[in-house]
């Protein structure tokens, strides 16, 4: 809920979209499967109204719960089904992606042997902007995934102290309302600009002396 109430202020739009992965293992015969039996479930929520904060989670959820009962429906039957215009560059229906995992990762003991996890970099954004959340015994922890064709580190990074700054604030008060988180966001992004603008000038002044410094250096 919070993801989608961020996306709306950078997006300006109601009408949000995202995708999800789900296990697809809803039934007990295939929890023994070998295999990847991975589904994505398109989520869309639409933030008319100005709700408040707790009002979105109860939209979120509700969205949340109907996509589920129909896990099991395959994503390229729906995009087949549906039949939008396609984009060779683009995937369909969401570019943007949510995963929340509270799953612990399996303990696997051999003997005479130590196993441990190793992260594996892709080098390829699938989505515009994929944020995978894993809840663990230290906290939360979060991974963001983007396409450098439209992003780049800083922007990401903005994007991430935004989030956090809204969950923040939500957790101080469930009950504001969305043009209020808004206003929140706005605010951060109007002190970041003066700060920025006071670096820049910090910076100028200094290559400024720099360069006066060189110059008289080079006259004598």
């Amino acid at each position: 809920a919070a993801f989608k109430a961020l996306l709306h202020y950078y997006s300006q739009s109601e009408d949000i979209v995202v995708g999800t992965d789900v296990a697809n293992r809803s039934r007990v015969e295939t929890e023994g499967l070998i295999g990847f039996l991975a589904n994505q479930l398109v989520l869309r929520t639409s933030l008319a109204g100005d709700p408040t904060f707790t009002e979105i989670m109860s939209r979120v959820r509700e969205v949340s719960l109907e996509a589920l009962v129909h896990q099991d429906a395959p994503f390229e039957e729906v995009v087949k089904t549906l039949s939008p215009e396609r984009e060779l560059n683009r995937n369909p229906l969401f570019q943007v992606v949510f995963g929340f995992s509270n799953t612990p990762p399996p303990v696997v003991t051999l003997p005479e042997l130590t196993l441990s996890g190793v992260e594996i970099e892709k080098g390829t954004a699938i989505v515009d902007l994929n944020l995978y959340l894993t809840d663990t015994a230290q906290g939360m922890n979060g991974m963001l995934r983007y396409s450098t064709d439209l992003f780049d580190a800083a922007t990401t990074e903005r994007l991430l102290e935004q989030y956090e700054r809204l969950l923040a604030h939500v957790v101080a008060q469930p009950d504001a309302r969305l043009s209020e988180l808004r206003e929140v966001l706005a605010a951060a992004d109007r002190e970041q600009q003066k700060r920025t603008a006071a670096d820049l000038k910090r910076t100028s002044r200094q290559l400024f002396k720099n360069s006066r410094r060189r110059s008289a250096v080079e006259y004598l």
